[in-house]
């Protein structure tokens, strides 16, 4: 029983991190990347570190590693997934379909 609670406790924290954060970046970043253009470029230049530029910045590192945590979520469920996919018995194919493949 403590081990199923344990499990449903690890799937929440894991939800609440893979669905909500973007769900907060979205919502404290908004659309805070500006459309690129050559005057916005021409004033970076002149004045690089501007709050506005430094907000960027920190909303795409936020991004960057909430999309590392998704990955390495994904290649846990996968090797979860192929290591569940193993105990299940081979499917053969008819002998003149197994012949066709």
């Amino acid at each position: 029983m403590l081990r199923r609670l344990s499990a449903l406790v690890r799937a929440t924290a894991v939800a609440v991190l893979v669905i909500g954060v973007p769900a907060v970046l979205v919502r404290v970043g908004g659309d805070a990347v500006p459309s690129p253009s050559t005057a916005l470029l021409r004033e970076w230049i002149h004045e690089p570190l501007t709050p506005g530029f430094l907000a960027v910045v920190g909303l795409a590192a936020a991004w960057s590693l909430w999309a590392l945590l998704a990955t390495a979520v994904a290649a846990r469920v996968y090797a979860s997934a192929r290591r569940l996919a193993r105990w299940l018995p081979a499917i053969h194919l008819p002998r003149p379909l197994q012949g066709l493949t």
